[in-house]
């Protein structure tokens, strides 16, 4: 329901990342992770430069080098309790602040309880985690305005 809702996800492009530790440390998950399934079972798609880095695993590190994996169409940060100083110290990071997804408002961040009630992955959770994401990433991505015609 909640991706017939939506038609403007589908197709469009999503990194689904993380950030830890005191040296900033990014990462992400790939769609062999159950919480990046959540995001393409509502028609995002994980891009094939991510899959290939991560290779065999359902996530990966990124180097500051490739942090232009992160520009996609939409960018979700998942894990905000393991990033120091949290959204906020994201958002100020200088290799964060420069891409475009970024200087167009298109990253969302999951709070704690949303990002827990992924990572249950159950029928009650992650109805609550619907309820909770969609809007922000409706947000992220709005639908575009019906046009009259005369």
């Amino acid at each position: 329901e909640a991706r017939e809702a939506n038609p403007q996800f589908e197709g469009q492009t999503i990194a689904i990342g993380y950030n830890y530790g005191e040296a900033r440390t990014y990462g992400f998950y790939t769609d062999q992770d159950s919480r990046a399934r959540f995001f393409t079972n509502l028609g995002f798609v994980v891009p094939e430069e991510l899959k290939e880095i991560a290779g065999e695993f359902f996530y990966a590190d990124l180097s500051a080098e490739r942090i232009d994996l992160f520009d996609q169409d939409v960018l979700v940060f998942l894990g905000l309790q393991f990033a120091q100083g949290g959204s906020e110290a994201i958002e100020a990071d200088p290799l964060i602040s420069q891409l475009q997804v970024a200087q167009d408002g298109r990253i969302v961040f999951v709070p704690t309880e949303y990002d827990d009630a992924l990572q249950f992955g159950t029928v009650l959770s992650l109805e609550y985690a619907l309820e909770g994401i969609v809007p922000a990433l409706q947000v992220a991505l709005p639908a575009p305005e019906a046009t009259e015609t005369p």
